[in-house]
């Protein structure tokens, strides 16, 4: 009887207090998680900002070279017109050093097969000598369509770089991403390390991989973000 009925009191106290305890561990866990996903996402939003602002620098030079490769073009025709003879073999008394293609710009300009070819950022474009009174605006034909082409190969092959360092694919989804990241956390950060840690590193060395670890995962999680 009374018995009984303290035991089931007793029994459900515990029960709660239990459930209680549980369900105040979840919370602070999952408000944990949503700071720590907070202060990822603050970081791969620098870390993006900065890619992008080296990005739009290296377009920019780019967009400088063609224009003086350009601006070049247009005073070696106007040379032509008034003095004849190749570009190749410029030879004006006045000018110091050679302003022939190969001199002024070394090894970014090349020929091959009878075509002439300038080298912007790693993308060959081929050029043309045999009309130097063209009115065209470009010399480069599709120059913005080739440097996107150029930007998604690069992602892409960054993409496969940064994967491989997590151990999985490009294109898995975020899940995938975050469970690799924090097996492989739990394996090199540095508040993990110990002298008899399986992978038998020192701190330096398990601290150096984890920002790689850490690097590929925000490169992998910022494919995500909005």
């Amino acid at each position: 009887g009374l018995g009984s009925a303290e035991s089931t009191r007793i029994g459900l106290r515990l029960f709660c207090k239990s459930r209680d305890q549980e369900e105040r561990m979840q919370k602070i866990e999952e408000e944990a998680e949503k700071k720590r996903e907070e202060e990822d996402r603050k970081r791969r939003a620098a870390r993006r900002a900065k890619e992008n602002a080296a990005w739009e620098k290296r377009k920019e030079r780019m967009r400088k070279d063609k224009e003086d490769y350009e601006r070049m073009k247009q005073e070696w025709a106007k040379d032509r017109r008034e003095y004849g003879g190749s570009m190749f073999d410029y030879d004006d008394v006045n000018e110091e050093e050679c302003q022939c293609p190969r001199c002024r710009f070394g090894d970014r300009f090349s020929s091959s097969g009878g075509s002439f070819f300038f080298n912007i950022g790693g993308i060959p474009f081929r050029v043309r000598f045999d009309n130097y009174d063209s009115d065209e605006g470009s010399f480069f034909d599709e120059f913005d369509e080739r440097w996107e082409e150029q930007l998604a190969e690069e992602k892409e092959e960054e993409n496969r770089k940064q994967a491989n360092v997590l151990g999985i694919e490009p294109e898995d989804d975020s899940r995938t991403i975050k469970l690799a990241y924090r097996k492989m956390a739990l394996k090199f950060h540095p508040d993990k390390w110990k002298r008899d840690s399986q992978h038998g590193m020192s701190r330096k060395a398990a601290e150096d991989r984890f920002k790689v670890v850490q690097a590929a995962y925000d490169h992998m999680m910022s494919n995500f973000d909005d």
